[in-house]
Parts: C-alpha cells; sequence; structure tokens
C-alpha cells in the first residue's frame, strides 16, 4: 500500500454522528474514517460531564450508506457505547483486507452532553490523530502543494438535504489562484487532493482552501509527504471575509427559505413560525408551548418544553442561555432558561390595539417593538425592570415594526413601509420609504437593512445613506420573520 493510496483513502474518511438508545442527538463528527489494508483506527471518547452518557457511532461509505467494519469478532455498521461521569471508552477496528472508507456520526442521548473524541489511525509504527469537529458554515485549511507532498481535504454533508459549497484557494499572498461552486448531495461525503477538488491551480502553492456552505458540514485537512510522513490540519471556522455571502432565514408560509443576498433561496425546513431566531450557529423555532432547536444543518437536535400557561407569538435568545417568550394577547414577556424554567414575567402596558411585538437585544436590554400605541418597550436583561423606551405615536404615524441597531443609531421601520432612523436623544429622521408594504423583518449590515416584506414576498436591501432600495430575492411566500442564517457573523 502505497503513501499516495494510504492519502488518498484516509483522506476519503468522514464524519461522526452518533444514534442512541431512545432519543438522539448529534454531538460531533470526525470528517476521515478509513480502516483495512494494514490501516486501523481506534475510536476514543471521553465524557468530562457529572452524568452518564450512551450514544452510537455509526458508519457511512462515501454515498452515505451503511459501511461495515471489523469490529471484535465481526463487521459492525454502528457500535453502541456507554460513557460513565468522567469516564473513557475506546474501540479498535481491526484490519481486514478490503480497505473501508467513508465517514461516521455520533449522536448521544444527553442534549447537555459533552462527550469529546479523537480517532487514532496506525499504519505499521506510524500513528495520526484525527479530532472530532463540529458543524461549520464556513472555514478554510493550511494548502502546502509541490513535489514533497500533498495536501488533501475531506467535506462530509450529514443533513438530508443538498449542500452547495463556495471553494476558494489563496495563495501565501492572499492573491486567489481558483474557484467554484460544488453541491455534496444529502448524507455524502468527498475526499481529495486540493488540485483535485479546484481546476487550474499551479503545480507548486502554499496557500489556503476557503470553503462556504449554506448549510452545516465537517470538514478536515490532510498534508502528505513524499516520506511517507502524515499530519492532520485542523479547519478554522472562518472563510475570507469577502468570500462570505450575507445569509438570511426568512420564516414563510412555505417553510423557513434559506436566501442569500446574491438572490438564491433554498427551502431548509418545513417548520415556519412568528417565533424565530437565530443564536451560537443554532436555530430556534417557537410552536405551541415548546421551542425546537436546530443546528447549521438544520436538523432538530433539542425540544425545550415550556410551561403550558405560556402562550407566546415571538421569541428572542438572550444572553446567558435565556429567552424572552412574549405574548401580545396577555400583554407580557416571560423570561425562560434554556431548560424552560421560568425566570421572570414582565408585564407591558396594556392596550386593546395590535401589538407587533418585535423583540431585539441592544447592549443588556431586550426592546420590543411595540406596546400597541406607537411606543418601544425596554426591559433591562439585568434586573427585568420594564419601562417605555420612547413613544413615537406623535412623531412617525403608523404601527411599528422591526426594530435595528447599528453604528450608534437605531433603524425602525413605521407604518410597515418607512424605515426611521434616530439616536438615543434626538428627532427620528426618515431613512426610505419602499414601494412594498409591510415589512416583517430587518436585519442590517454594513449600512445596509436587509428587510422582507409581506406584502411583495421579497427580500430588498435598502442603503441606509441614500435610501435607494434593491430587491434581491422574490417569491418568498408570506414572510413571517428574518434572522441571519447560522454561522453569519454579525
Amino acid at each position: 500500500m502505497t503513501c499516495r493510496s494510504v492519502c488518498l483513502s484516509i483522506a476519503s474518511w468522514v464524519c461522526l454522528s452518533a444514534a442512541v438508545w431512545g432519543a438522539e442527538y448529534p454531538a460531533f463528527t470526525f470528517p476521515q474514517l478509513a480502516s483495512g489494508q494494514g490501516l486501523t483506527c481506534e475510536i476514543v471518547l471521553t465524557n468530562p460531564g457529572s452524568q452518564v452518557v450512551h450514544g452510537t457511532v455509526y458508519f457511512f461509505d462515501s454515498s452515505g450508506e451503511p459501511l461495515s467494519v471489523p469490529l471484535g469478532e465481526s463487521s459492525v455498521d454502528s457500535w453502541e457505547f456507554t460513557l460513565p461521569a468522567g469516564g473513557s471508552v475506546t474501540t479498535t477496528t481491526g484490519s481486514a483486507e478490503t480497505l473501508a472508507v467513508g465517514y461516521a456520526e455520533v449522536k448521544v442521548d444527553r442534549l447537555d452532553s459533552r462527550v469529546a473524541g479523537a480517532l487514532v489511525y496506525r499504519l505499521g509504527d506510524h500513528e495520526l490523530s484525527v479530532p472530532g469537529g463540529s458543524l461549520v458554515t464556513e472555514g478554510h485549511i493550511f494548502v502546502d502543494q509541490g513535489p514533497e507532498g500533498d495536501t488533501g481535504v475531506a467535506v462530509a454533508n450529514s443533513s438530508d438535504e443538498v449542500l452547495h459549497l463556495r471553494l476558494l484557494a489563496l495563495d501565501s499572498a492572499g492573491n486567489p489562484l481558483a474557484s467554484k461552486e460544488r453541491e455534496v448531495p444529502a448524507r455524502e461525503k468527498f475526499a481529495e487532493l486540493v488540485y483535485q477538488v479546484l481546476d487550474g491551480l499551479p503545480a507548486e502553492f502554499t496557500g489556503s482552501l476557503h470553503l462556504v456552505g449554506d448549510r452545516g458540514f465537517t470538514m478536515i485537512g490532510l498534508r502528505q509527504r513524499t516520506s511517507g510522513a502524515l499530519s492532520t490540519l485542523s479547519c478554522s471556522s472562518r472563510a475570507l471575509e469577502s468570500s462570505v455571502p450575507l445569509r438570511f432565514i426568512a420564516s414563510t408560509d412555505q417553510g423557513m427559505m434559506h436566501v442569500t443576498a446574491d438572490g438564491q433561496v433554498t427551502k431548509v425546513m418545513d417548520r415556519h413560525a412568528y417565533a424565530l431566531d437565530v443564536y451560537d450557529s443554532n436555530v430556534y423555532v417557537g410552536r405551541g408551548t415548546k421551542v425546537e432547536v436546530y443546528d447549521s444543518a438544520y436538523r432538530l437536535i433539542r425540544t425545550i418544553e415550556v410551561d403550558e400557561g405560556i402562550w407566546f407569538l415571538r421569541l428572542k435568545i438572550l444572553p446567558g442561555e435565556r429567552m424572552a417568550l412574549i405574548d401580545n394577547e396577555a400583554d407580557e414577556i416571560n423570561i425562560v432558561d434554556f431548560k424552560g424554567q421560568l425566570l421572570a414575567s414582565v408585564a407591558m402596558p396594556p392596550n386593546g390595539k395590535l401589538q407587533n411585538i418585535y423583540p431585539a437585544v441592544i447592549g443588556g436590554d431586550l426592546i420590543v417593538s411595540e406596546t400597541g400605541n406607537g411606543q418601544l418597550f425596554l426591559v433591562d436583561l439585568r434586573t427585568y425592570e420594564g419601562k417605555i423606551l420612547r413613544d413615537f405615536s406623535s412623531e412617525a404615524a403608523g404601527n411599528l415594526g422591526p426594530l435595528a441597531y447599528a453604528d450608534g443609531f437605531y433603524y425602525l421601520s413605521v407604518g410597515g413601509e418607512r424605515i426611521y432612523r434616530f439616536a438615543e436623544n434626538g428627532p427620528a429622521a426618515l431613512v426610505a420609504t419602499l414601494s412594498e408594504h409591510n415589512i416583517t423583518g430587518m436585519k442590517i449590515a454594513d449600512g445596509v437593512a436587509y428587510v422582507v416584506t409581506n406584502s411583495g414576498g421579497s427580500l430588498l436591501a435598502v442603503d441606509l445613506q441614500s435610501g435607494e432600495t434593491q430587491s434581491l430575492a422574490t417569491g418568498l411566500n408570506q414572510p413571517k420573520a428574518l434572522s441571519f442564517a447560522p454561522g453569519t457573523a454579525r
């Protein structure tokens, strides 16, 4: 077995996501798996938590089908494990005549699991350790390509939907060398040398490979020297800033839509709700008396049950693993922790009028637009005391809509079509008036307000200096809420 074939084989391994007895929650992934022809793989798992964790490691080939690997006296496509509190467990694949190449997934039975792991590969006297990885929506690896060795990359899509990737290679001075877009089918992976991933690269260069996806994926780099030495190149969770498009999640009557600023619209889940937020690369969707949490691959990873007496139309994730559940019927804001336990109830000014209640966290405060009487309502997140932040009833006629904050200014939609700018003190200034009505979501980045409108079903970009408006995406069916997509650092 040649060094080059070992590199290609190891660069073809994949992700880990464990299933478990009862409920299953993704833990982490190993985007490399290979065993056979003299190559063995030791799976090492540790549990730093204070609770016993049960789980399962599932093995898949590159097309997402179950993969049999030799463990003990037989070949299996999964391995169940139990990790005591503070404990560890290992198992090692045998070296069959046939090389098994693919990926693995690890799932566990506890939402609060802190299980970690690594794969240790052995070939003769050589060992190579590959750490477990988390989902990313963008990332990059170091590339060293030349006569003394090759660099490879493995990417796994463990979701049930197609992964759309953008790939960009740069030299050591940051100059672009090649780029392309690539689809990775649901549950599949690819593992290739960098010169195979992108056409037109120079035979020798040192630089980096950047990847950006429309959903979560796992990746890892591998470098092989002609001497036979192998090393892993762990990926960063960030790509070149200019290569990452702005990405949004819009809740519509047809489900959750992933929308990019260049107009690409992809359905990512059937769920839809007014209660939508994204926090720490997870998507939170409120439904009934519970909040469903999805990872950046839009897979359900947990459900937070709240008290049946708490009804809410919208939600906002707060610092300190808290949520604001906002009720426009009882005129109250309920603050709960991530276990659904009630921490505080804050009464809003009672009013019989419609309350749009669009929440935003600005500094250490939760601000809700509106009270139902043209007012912004503020909750101090340290004391849970509420007060009127500003009264717009005589300053700007119309129901108050989504609120955002950028560069020292508040931006507020009023009457469903106008956007105003104001500071903590001072009058509000009209920024833009849209031709489409009923703004239902607004996010700001780089001097531009991105809004969705219920009447036109569009994502619009509004220049906050000139007020000029550009349509970026259309055909959204009754959008109800807008958020930055997981992994969009804004």
